[in-house]
C-alpha cells in the first residue's frame, strides 16, 4: 500500500536500504598428489611402487691392471699385489707382449745379454742388461790390452758374467709367468748398474793412481 512504512505482504520496512548478503566462500582445491603407482600385494594389503634412491658408491676406486698376471691393483699401488710386477710396466708405452718364448727357448736366448727379456715383451730391462753386459766386458777388455791389473779386468768380466747368468735365471722365471721369482727386478737392476758404475770409477782412479806412481 503506497504511503504505508511497511509492506503488507512480508512485512519489510519500506524505504530502507536492505544489507547486502556476505560473498560467496571461494573453494581452493588441494595440490594433486604424488604420481604413484598402487599395485596389489595380497588381500587387503596395497604397495606403492617408487623410483629407487640411487646412492654413490663409496667404495669403486681407479684399478690399473697387471700385464704379467692380469689382476686389478688400486692405483696407490706401486707394485702388483701378486706377481709384485711394478706399475710402470703396465704404463709403459701401452701394455707389452705376452710372453712368446718357451722355458727353453728363452734359455737359448738368453744367453744373449738381453735378448730374452725383449722378446718376453720387456724390452726396457732388457736393453738396460745388455748395455750394462757390454759395456763391462768391453771396460774388462780395455784393462787387459792396456796392460792393466790382470785381477782388475778378472774382477769386472766376472761381474759381467755373473748378471748374465741371473738374467737367463729371471728370463726362464718369465717365460714360465713366475714374475714373482725375478733376481733383477727394476728397482734391483738399477743398483747394480750403479755398483757397476762405481766399481768402474774405482778402477780407474786406482789404475791412474798406480801409473802416477810408476812414473814417479
Amino acid at each position: 500500500m503506497a504511503g504505508s512504512p511497511w509492506c503488507n505482504q512480508c512485512f519489510a520496512a519500506l524505504g530502507v536500504a536492505q544489507p547486502e548478503p556476505p560473498p560467496a566462500a571461494v573453494e581452493v582445491s588441494p595440490p594433486p598428489a604424488p604420481d604413484v603407482t598402487a599395485t596389489a600385494a595380497g588381500p587387503g594389503s596395497v604397495t606403492i611402487d617408487q623410483a629407487p634412491e640411487h646412492h654413490a658408491d663409496t667404495d669403486d676406486q681407479p684399478t690399473w691392471q697387471c700385464q704379467i698376471c692380469q689382476e686389478s691393483n688400486p692405483l696407490t699401488s706401486d707394485a702388483c699385489s701378486v706377481c709384485k710386477t711394478p706399475i710402470f710396466v703396465s704404463f709403459g708405452g701401452g701394455r707389452e707382449s705376452e710372453p712368446t718364448l718357451s722355458p727353453s727357448e728363452a734359455l737359448s736366448q738368453a744367453i744373449i745379454p738381453g735378448l730374452a727379456h725383449m722378446r718376453l715383451g720387456h724390452g726396457l730391462i732388457g736393453f738396460t742388461i745388455a748395455l750394462l753386459v757390454w759395456v763391462l766386458i768391453g771396460f774388462a777388455l780395455i784393462i787387459a790390452f792396456a796392460g792393466g791389473a790382470a785381477i782388475s779386468a778378472l774382477i769386472v768380466f766376472v761381474v759381467a758374467i755373473g748378471i748374465v747368468l741371473v738374467s737367463v735365471h729371471d728370463a726362464q722365471r718369465l717365460a714360465q709367468r713366475q714374475a714373482d721369482a725375478v733376481i733383477l727386478k727394476p728397482r734391483i737392476l738399477t743398483f747394480v748398474a750403479l755398483g757397476a758404475i762405481a766399481m768402474v770409477v774405482a778402477i780407474i782412479w786406482i789404475q791412474g793412481i798406480s801409473g802416477a806412481s810408476a812414473n814417479t
